[in-house]
């Protein structure tokens, strides 16, 4: 069976893609693609992917037991479910997307993942954005989420971690590379200024087949906004509160209204321009690497850095940084 496992990341569309193909199964049917419902919540294969994760079965308890075990024989049963639909079905072609597997698991989780995939054809594929602007988009996620801590000091605390939360994207390609030896890496670099299109390229890349206008036949949902300088302030006052609001969630939608970021904008909402750089420089070896072992279409930069001025621009000569 052909497998693709698109793990996200996190930051890059994901939940409008899992939106369009969801909605989009029947379609995706008659070509040969099997979006499966079984293992899903909101749209994606969220399930299925924290039976088999250290922390995120926790936000599915209502699907998934406390008992670790349990939630290991979920996963196997789930997935051999999901290829024998797909069989039943006459279909030869399984599209998986979480981004929960957007890190690097334990020894136990990666073997159980390696041996469910062993004996079919994968694909891997991966959206990737530019770490300045994917850290600032995560934490405004996660001033959504509940976060507390002011930008710069949970900014020091990701970058203290192994993998840099999420932004050592050639640690995270080999990792999942090595655990799931797939047939084929593809690796798309997040960058768009038109939405619909953007969902139509990733549609299509993920399910390895032209189906951009099947998946997004109009207008491109918006799923998932950021809030804007303004809104990530408010926000942060309402977490920061001694006791919790009650009414959290209705306040987040009222500041979520009339405080998130603009579409398709590039400008940054926290970091000024010579921050950007520095953080640019962390991984300026890092994203060179990427390319050459993931992305050899690409000539030059691995993302766009056309805001910078040339005097600016990250260049070659920043070896040492990364």
């Amino acid at each position: 069976m052909k497998i693709t496992v698109h793990i996200g990341s996190t930051k890059t569309g994901s939940s409008a893609l899992q939106a369009h193909l969801f909605k989009a199964r029947e379609d995706l049917v008659a070509k040969g693609i099997w979006y499966s419902n079984s293992g899903v919540k909101s749209n994606a294969h969220h399930v299925l992917f924290a039976s088999v994760h250290p922390g995120a079965w926790e936000m599915h308890k209502d699907e998934l037991s406390g008992d670790i075990d349990e939630r290991f024989a979920y996963f196997k049963d789930t997935l051999s479910r999901i290829i024998s639909e797909a069989e039943s079905a006459g279909i030869e072609h399984i599209v998986l997307s979480s981004e929960y597997w957007w890190t690097i698991l334990p020894p136990q989780f990666r073997n159980i993942i390696s041996l469910a995939f062993k004996e079919h054809d994968v694909r891997l594929v991966a959206c990737i954005r530019r770490q300045d602007r994917w850290l600032e988009a995560t934490y405004l996620q996660s001033v959504k989420s509940g976060e507390k801590r002011p930008f710069d000091e949970w900014l020091k605390a990701r970058l203290s971690n192994p993998h840099f939360g999420g932004s050592h994207y050639l640690r995270i390609l080999n990792y999942w590379t090595e655990t799931l030896l797939p047939v084929e890496t593809v690796v798309v670099p997040y960058e768009f200024t038109d939405r619909s299109e953007y969902i139509k390229r990733i549609s299509s890349k993920v399910c390895d087949e032209d189906v951009g206008d099947i998946v997004v036949p109009t207008t491109a949902m918006v799923v998932n906004k950021s809030p804007n300088k303004e809104g990530c302030n408010a926000l942060l006052q309402v977490n920061q509160r001694q006791q919790a609001s009650p009414d959290r969630g209705a306040e987040l939608i009222e500041i979520m209204k009339n405080n998130s970021r603009p579409e398709n904008t590039k400008d940054a909402t926290l970091l000024n321009i010579a921050e950007q750089q520095r953080l640019l420089l962390r991984f300026y070896k890092i994203n060179d690497l990427v390319v050459k072992m993931y992305c050899p279409e690409i000539s030059g930069s691995l993302f766009d850095m056309s805001e910078f001025s040339e005097s600016e621009k990250i260049v070659a000569s920043s070896a040492g940084h990364g």
